[in-house]
């Protein structure tokens, strides 16, 4: 708690742009695009793992599935993990697939993003996937959390 200059799910970036904190723990999709305007900041994953989390893509629960419908949606994803077409969902959406690509050979992605796009196996194995927690683990976390922040 002593280490803890203050609590922000929104605007923790600032403080580590300007310099009045020297080390934050953000979200992917907050950090990325800043690394590009201020090249004086590094992005890591710690050698002992991280949260992973993903966007998914989702049909509506009233969805016809028929076997047309079922063999399209499997031509998509097929589509999506071809090595070429997934180094162009790197590069322009800066985030990860599901197959591993080697992000150093797709044009148009830094070098301070490359340790975030391409999770080594040995790292990704430490890491823990986010998944919905249980009402018992959100009352849990929120007065845990609660205590944290009150000393």
């Amino acid at each position: 708690n002593q280490q803890v200059k203050f609590y922000d799910s929104t605007n923790y970036l600032e403080p580590l742009i300007t310099g009045d904190t020297w080390l934050t723990v953000g979200w992917s999709n907050d950090i990325i695009p800043i690394l590009s305007r201020y090249p004086q900041l590094r992005a890591v994953i710690p050698q002992s793992g991280t949260a992973i989390w993903a966007d998914l893509w989702v049909q509506p629960a009233n969805t016809l599935m028929t076997e047309e419908t079922d063999n399209l949606i499997s031509q998509w994803i097929d589509f999506c993990w071809q090595p070429d077409i997934a180094g162009q969902i790197v590069m322009l959406g800066k985030t990860n697939t599901p197959t591993f690509i080697n992000t150093s050979k797709v044009q148009g992605i830094s070098d301070s993003i490359q340790n975030l796009l391409a999770i080594e196996q040995e790292l990704l194995e430490k890491c823990e996937f986010l998944k919905p927690l249980s009402l018992e683990s959100i009352n849990q976390y929120e007065e845990l959390f609660l205590k944290m922040k009150t000393g």
